[in-house]
């Protein structure tokens, strides 16, 4: 395996962010309205969104995982919407076909009360042969931890003063891992935790501060 590389998200990443998305979470909200969504509505968002933050781990030119975080994640809702709006027909198409995804959407308004002002990291996701630890020239770490530290680093560079939320399902216990030894060597504190339903799918809300 070559050496893993961490670099922004770019135009030439999107057709294999976006299939490696649905792939790893199918469940997602986003995921299940399509591929299309997922490219054109919700990654090619963070590159046009100016307070996003996209990364991409690298094989080669392989993308084996990547991380988004967006600060002022209500901003960024707002932003999205109206992408939602120009896309209005698969959006539509989407929920014509699977209308349970509407009371999704609705569960998923919710997670913009839990704070006033955050920045939110996630999806954060790692192809599953490339979960296991990788050679760094420092010592091994995983591409999970890569990915967590240097958006905890490029948060803390850019907005400082916004809590850090994120939230992950309760048995991915690697992300966990991952999402605690990003913050901790960056200097992050966990500050709070709380669950959260979308749909019938439970997640953890992990609040992080300096």
């Amino acid at each position: 395996m070559k050496a893993i590389r961490i670099v922004p998200l770019a135009e030439e990443h999107l057709n294999q962010t976006s299939r490696l998305h649905v792939r790893v979470m199918p469940r997602d909200l986003v995921s299940k309205m399509g591929i299309c969504i997922v490219r054109d509505v919700f990654h090619r968002g963070m590159l046009i969104y100016p307070k996003s933050i996209g990364l991409v781990a690298l094989n080669g030119n392989h993308v084996v995982g990547f991380g988004f975080a967006q600060i002022d994640f209500a901003r960024f809702s707002g932003y999205q919407k109206k992408r939602f709006l120009d896309y209005y027909p698969a959006v539509g198409l989407a929920l014509f076909k699977k209308p349970w995804l509407f009371f999704e959407l609705l569960s998923a308004l919710k997670y913009l009360k839990l704070e006033t002002a955050f920045t939110n990291l996630g999806p954060l996701v790692v192809e599953e042969g490339y979960r296991s630890l990788a050679f760094s020239r420092q010592n091994k770490i995983s591409i999970a931890s890569m990915l967590t530290s240097t958006l905890f680093k490029q948060i803390k560079e850019r907005e400082p003063n916004f809590k850090v939320l994120t939230m992950i399902r309760p048995n991915n216990l690697p992300s966990i891992a991952a999402v605690s030894a990003g913050a901790r060597s960056r200097g992050f504190n966990l500050y709070g935790k709380s669950r959260i339903w979308f749909g019938s799918d439970e997640r953890i809300v992990f609040k992080y501060s300096l």
